[in-house]
Parts: C-alpha cells; sequence; structure tokens
C-alpha cells in the first residue's frame, strides 16, 4: 500500500455497513480506553480512528479516516507498508499481526515518539480488516532513560556518579597511564548547617560546573557521595607534570568565591593524588587517592598531596587499632595507671592518672600501646568519652580509699580531660554519678583541661566549670604555653593550677630563651595566685632549679614512673604508714 493508493477521504459503503453496526456502548468503551484503537481495511485505508488515538497522534478522526495509515508512520515505515501488506496477502507471514512490536509513529506535528502496536486480523462477509491497538510509550521511555541516566550519574550535578566513575577509569587503565585525584571540600558542611541543604546543593552544582568546564575534553570530572568529587586525567607520556598543573588549577577555580541568589561562599578543597597504569584497577587507585587526600587534610587542608605506600599503611595502621581499640574496651584491656607529684618535700601530694592499653593478641600475648598510638583515634571516633567515664570510676575508688586513713586523705589526683570529653553533655553528670557511688571527695579532683579548649564554646566551657568548681573540683591548665594561651581567661575562669609542659623544664638548662619561658611562666603564676606543677623533671638539677622559683609541685622520672592505680595505691598508703 504506498501512498500513491491512497484515496481521498471516502468509505466503501461495505466498510460503512459493517462499522456502523457498533452499538453505541462498545463505542463508548473504546473511546475511554488508554489505548487508541485505529481500523484498516485490507487497503490500509483508516476506516475507525478512536478518541484515544486523536490524543495520541493529534489528529482528530475526520482528518485520517480515509487516508492510508502510512500517514501515522514515520517515513521510512511509511515507504514499506504497501510492500508489507502485499507480502502477507501473498504469503501470509506475518511480521506484526498477531504478534505485536514496538515501534515508532508519527505525530501529526511531525514528531516521532515510541509506541507499542499490537494487530489483529478479523474476517467478516468476505472482507479482512486489522484492529490496531496503540500505546504511546514516549513516558516509559523517558523513565527508562531517567533511571538509565541516574544510574551512572549524580541525580544533583548531573556528573558521572561512582559507578560510572569506576567503569570508565578502568576503561582509560586498558590504554593509558591516568592521574586520579579525589577532591574534597573543606569544611563544606558548615554551609548546609548556617544556610540550610537547599543553598549547599547550589554551591555544589556551581563547584561541578567549574570542575567539569575546567578540565580538558578528554577527562573525567565525577561527583561521589556528599562534597567528594572526582577527577580522572589520562596522561601520555612525559605529562605527569601537566597533570599536577591541571589539578593545581582545579584547587584555583574552587576557591573562587561563589556568588548565589542569598550569599557568596568561600570554599577550598584538599585534593589527593595517585598515577597509576594498566597494572592497577579502578579500585585500588580510588582507595590510594583517598589516602592522599587524608593527608592533605592533616597537612593543612587547601592543597595537593601526592600518594605514597606509607599513607595507606598508616589509614590502614589506624583502621586496625580502632577495630583491636573497641574490641578491646569490651573486654576491659584498658586501664587506668598513675604517676605521682611531689611537694618541695619530695613527699607524694597529688598524681595524675593516665590511660594505658593493655593489648592482648590473637596469640595471647600482652601489649603495652602507647597513648599516642590510640588517644588521638579514640578522640576523633568519640571513644575517648566512655573510656573517660571509666577512668572517672577507678579515680574516684581510688580517692575514696585515700580518705579513710588520715595520712593520705589530702591526697588529690588529676585527669586529663580531651575537650570532646569535657563539651559532653553528661560529663558533669558523669563525674558526680562517679564519686557519689564510690563516696568519693570531689575537692580531691583536679581536671586538667588544655589551653585549646578554651577556644571553643567558652560559654558552655565556663558554666560547666562553674557548676564543677562549685562542688570543689579543681582545674589545671595542662601542657601551658604550647597552645593559645589567653592571660585574660585565665583570670576569668575557676583555674587554680598551671602544668608547665615538660619542653620548657627539659630545655632551660641549654636554652636561654627555654629558660626565660619557664621563669616567666612561674613569676606570671605566683601573681595571678596559681600554683604550678612541672612535668617532665629527670634530672635533680632541675627539681632544684624549679624549687627555688616557687614551683610547687613536680612531676617526672625523678621521683617515679606511672603505674597501675592498684599498684600505686598500694605503695602511697604503704609509705604513708611508715
Amino acid at each position: 500500500m504506498s501512498t500513491s493508493s491512497q484515496p481521498q477521504h471516502q468509505h466503501s459503503n461495505g466498510i460503512t455497513n459493517h462499522t456502523s453496526g457498533l452499538n453505541e456502548l462498545t463505542r463508548v468503551i473504546l473511546d475511554n480506553l488508554l489505548d487508541g484503537v485505529v481500523l484498516i481495511d485490507a487497503k490500509g485505508i483508516i476506516q475507525q480512528f478512536t478518541k484515544p488515538a486523536e490524543k495520541i497522534f493529534g489528529y482528530q478522526a475526520e482528518e485520517v479516516i480515509g487516508l492510508n495509515v502510512s500517514v501515522l508512520m514515520p517515513a521510512h515505515h511509511a515507504l514499506a507498508h504497501d510492500t508489507y501488506m502485499d507480502n502477507y496477502h501473498r504469503t501470509g507471514k506475518a511480521k506484526i499481526i498477531g504478534i505485536g512490536r514496538a515501534v515508532e509513529g508519527k505525530r501529526k506535528d511531525g514528531t516521532l515518539f515510541p509506541l507499542d502496536l499490537a494487530v489483529t486480523q478479523i474476517d467478516r462477509d468476505g472482507q479482512r480488516f486489522y484492529i490496531g491497538t496503540i500505546r504511546d510509550t514516549t513516558k516509559q521511555h523517558e523513565d527508562s532513560k531517567r533511571i538509565e541516566f541516574l544510574s551512572n550519574h549524580d541525580a544533583l550535578t548531573g556528573l558521572p556518579n561512582r559507578e560510572k566513575l569506576i567503569y570508565e577509569l578502568d576503561a582509560y587503565l586498558q590504554h593509558t597511564a591516568v592521574c586520579v585525584a579525589a577532591i574534597n571540600l573543606d569544611f563544606f558542611n558548615r554551609i548546609n548547617t548556617v544556610h540550610g541543604y537547599a543553598e549547599g546543593d547550589t554551591v555544589l552544582c556551581r563547584i561541578a560546573s567549574r570542575l567539569h568546564n575546567q578540565v580538558d575534553a578528554d577527562c573525567l570530572v565525577a561527583r561521589d557521595l556528599g562534597d567528594r568529587f572526582w577527577v580522572v586525567i589520562g596522561l601520555n607520556e612525559n605529562s605527569l607534570e601537566a597533570g599536577q598543573v591541571q589539578l593545581k588549577k582545579l584547587l584555583e577555580v574552587i576557591r573562587q568565591p561563589v556568588q548565589t541568589d542569598s550569599s557568596i561562599h568561600y570554599v577550598t578543597g584538599s585534593a589527593g593524588v595517585v598515577v597509576g597504569d594498566s597494572k592497577a584497577t579502578a579500585l585500588e587507585l580510588l582507595s590510594q587517592a583517598e589516602a592522599a587526600v587524608y593527608q592533605a587534610k592533616l597537612e593543612g587542608r587547601d592543597r595537593v598531596s601526592m600518594y605514597e605506600p606509607l599513607m595507606r599503611s598508616k589509614v590502614a595502621e589506624d583502621y586496625e587499632i580502632e577495630l583491636a581499640l573497641r574490641k578491646g574496651m569490651q573486654k576491659d584491656e584498658l586501664e587506668t595507671w598513675v604517676q605521682s607529684k611531689v611537694d618541695t618535700n619530695e613527699k607524694v601530694a597529688s598524681a595524675e592518672a593516665l590511660m594505658r592499653w593493655r593489648h592482648i593478641d590473637e596469640q595471647g600475648q600482652q601489649i603495652l600501646i602507647s597513648p599516642a598510638n590510640f588517644i588521638p583515634i579514640a578522640e576523633r571516633l568519640g571513644l575517648i568519652v566512655p573510656m573517660g567515664r571509666a577512668m572517672m570510676n577507678h579515680v574516684a575508688q581510688a580517692l575514696s580509699q585515700l580518705q579513710k586513713s588520715t595520712n593520705t586523705a589530702a591526697i588529690t589526683i588529676a585527669i586529663n580531660v580531651s575537650p570532646r570529653q569535657f563539651l559532653d553533655s553528661n560529663f558533669s553528670q558523669d563525674i558526680r554519678a562517679a564519686f557519689a557511688e564510690h563516696n568519693a571527695p570531689l575537692t580531691n579532683l583536679i581536671l586538667e583541661i588544655t589551653e585549646n579548649l578554651l577556644l571553643k564554646n567558652l560559654q558552655d566551657v565556663y558554666q560547666a566549670m562553674a557548676e564543677l568548681s562549685a562542688d570543689g573540683v579543681r582545674f589545671s591548665i595542662d601542657d601551658f604555653g604550647t597552645g593559645y594561651s589567653n592571660l585574660k581567661r585565665l583570670q576569668q575562669l575557676p583555674i587554680n593550677e598551671i602544668k608547665i609542659d615538660q619542653s620548657f623544664v627539659q630545655e632551660a638548662s641549654d636554652s636561654p630563651k627555654m629558660k626565660a619561658i619557664l621563669d616567666g611562666i612561674l613569676g606570671m603564676s605566683k601573681t595571678l595566685g596559681l600554683e604550678t606543677v612541672a612535668e617532665g623533671v629527670e634530672r635533680q638539677c632541675q627539681a632544684d632549679y624549679l624549687i627555688e622559683h616557687g614551683c610547687q609541685f613536680l612531676q617526672g622520672y625523678l621521683y617515679s614512673r606511672p603505674a597501675p592505680i592498684v599498684e600505686w595505691l598500694e605503695k602511697v598508703q604503704r609509705e604513708a604508714a611508715l
């Protein structure tokens, strides 16, 4: 049936007689289906065109009845339609009739769209007709494309996502070396917190666009979760330096102010970079780049850090320590140790509680792990809070026992408290609960805090210190002189003691500058009416100098080494009884 065989709008009397027999109910049903129905004769001439078909194709029924059905087809199908019908009538081989298939349709305005077509043949009174049932699948196709897009792209920025990144990176590695960069935006969560997530999303989109526009066409920019972006740069021979230059430019475009409708934002990024070739997998390179970006943050952020094998080793080591520490806490492997502080008569007047970890490995061997290896990890993960709570109970129990003897009742014990512990909402309650449980005097407790704590949430810090001070708890500034010293705050806060960092004590004899700082701290403390504790005292000459210049308490290996709290308690009570 070619277009040349299309009659002008006319009805065969026979066809009219057949179709006019449709009752009104059947017509109503057909006009209210979701699918369109088109009835054609053996020559392909449209005889009936339901209202859903009108909606699908954009024609009114009177516009197409009497025309060849090829008017509803794209050109390449329309040209072949008459040939197909002739072949079917001659051979009986059907490609669509009784089978159904997905094809393209053409609307009145010429636009093409996907549809599902099912054709049924009917023979009536010696004449043959075909009923075409048509469903517009445009939305399904759009949804399918959208789903496919979202499975490979970030919904917010439109950039490839992590899955697409891995697929493309593996493809890169088949034919070229690559430079892979993980880029984290520095302190980005502040924007979400202050301005809301909608504003944060706007900034992410602006930065994503900048990164995409900055790189060359053969490079790949992807977005991971949160504020993590990835950049893959294909490297030719001797082009590593060019790749590094391009990465630095990316950080430069991130630094440019981001102007939104409501505000202006200043953002920086930390990048971790690794170079790899076909010997590596995509996942290996991503892991190594993440280790490098972690190092870039440690080095101060807003910089590029190249991956080195030791970086991943450090990350792996920290992770192993974390897992072992969590298990160790469940097995009560953490212990409280104590180191004495003596007065100017070299009598034990106080002590400092210290945390130690006696780890039991898989072979059953006991390993004493240095606090320097696990305290920073515990602080970062928040494990320092339950660890500190356990230590508080040990100290309260020890002070309770010391209180029972008149010879040791005046001895105080200091606990070094991290900022995360101190700012925990239950910190004060935990102290009171522990000391109440053991009937221990809060007046014999000293909390050692760092100067850096005074930089955070000062109002909360002051309130907590005031409440605990009213209960008799004393406060000491630990490692004084190594952090941010604000002398005005020393007067405002209920500070009782300054603890001089061991670096000043041990280097004063060899460095005139250190000696001057040490003398200045001792003189200032005296003027402010604060007691002083010098830590790291290892030689008698150091002790003599400190005592001569007004230091009240000394702590160091010259007098005692740290020992488990039970052993220390027995020793102190034994010596006091002599």
